[in-house]
């Protein structure tokens, strides 16, 4: 279930070409009047900084799983001693000089893993992947909470704004009944 939950969020992150445009068109025609919650969330996800970079992040622990599930390459090195000398005690004792064809050194060297150690950092890649990918939903979830509560925010100032409006109305009516019933000389 977790599995299906995780997929299902991350097929919403990367949303195709064509919703992508499609919200943008939507975009350009809510720009004067304000945006719907759907369409915030949306945008959210496609451009909010954090989300992008936790999703790099979990980009680059799938490669870490690549990495670790491979053999390490053999290292190749070639080697060149141009002279050599042997010394004992305090004088120096056959100075020997080689040409550079006779002295060159090969080496190979090959890694042999016992104890399952690749199997272990594949294992622990996958956990590394698995937490990534909770960082992402974890990152998604607090985003998604914050937009949401300024979304409310703002519908609770908008509301605000209409009531006082409403109550500058109402005052307004009630200053110009009271003036004009004392022009009328019914109240003092």
């Amino acid at each position: 279930m977790k599995r299906l939950f995780t997929l299902a969020i991350l097929a919403l992150i990367t949303a195709t070409p064509a919703a992508q445009a499609q919200n943008r068109a939507s975009e350009t025609q809510t720009q004067g009047r304000g945006i719907a919650l759907d369409a915030a969330e949306r945008l959210l996800i496609e451009r909010n900084l954090v989300i992008v970079a936790a999703q790099r992040g979990l980009d680059a622990a799938r490669a870490q799983r690549l990495v670790a599930a491979s053999m390490p390459p053999p290292n190749l090195s070639v080697g060149n001693t141009s002279g050599e000398v042997n010394e004992y005690g305090q004088r120096l004792q056959g100075t020997r000089l080689y040409w550079p064809t006779n002295n060159i050194t090969l080496g190979l060297s090959v890694v042999v893993e016992g104890g399952g150690r690749r199997s272990l950092r594949t294992r622990f890649a996958e956990e590394q992947i698995s937490a990534a990918e909770a960082q992402v939903l974890d990152i998604l979830r607090q985003q998604l909470f914050q937009l949401r509560q300024v979304f409310l925010q703002a519908l609770l100032a908008r509301a605000n704004l209409t009531v006082a409006e409403a109550n500058k109305t109402s005052l307004d009516r009630t200053e110009a009944l009271l003036r004009r019933q004392a022009q009328e000389g019914q109240i003092p």
